[in-house]
């Protein structure tokens, strides 16, 4: 379990690590863009 556990916290810090980088770059979308997109996905 701890190794499970510690690849999970891997995963996380990696995920926060792009967030970081999308959030430095600019590469921003608003929270009506966000989910209109996850709509458009669900109604396909």
């Amino acid at each position: 379990k701890s190794y499970e556990d510690m690849k999970n916290a891997l995963a996380i810090m990696k995920l926060l690590s792009f967030a970081e980088e999308d959030i430095r770059s600019g590469n921003l979308h608003t929270e009506e863009d966000v989910f209109n997109s996850v709509e458009e996905l669900l109604s396909k």
